[in-house]
């Protein structure tokens, strides 16, 4: 299975405003919940413009589940 989730990367590299944006049936609250919190305690590589650091970037991506 596998959940879809959106969210910002801060300039500072920080995951914010994660939403859920679907997911498979076999996807639990519980990994969904694991999910976001995984997102929002992992630093990110924040995005660069010539000379500075960038505002927020939107980031969508699908996290498959494990078996």
């Amino acid at each position: 299975g596998y959940i879809d989730v959106a969210f910002e990367i801060s300039r500072y590299g920080e995951g914010r405003h994660v939403r859920i944006l679907g997911s498979t049936t076999d996807a639990t609250d519980a990994d969904k919940k694991h999910l976001v919190e995984l997102i929002q305690r992992s630093p990110f590589r924040p995005r660069m413009t010539p000379g500075e650091l960038a505002r927020a970037s939107p980031i969508v991506l699908r996290y498959y589940l494990g078996e």
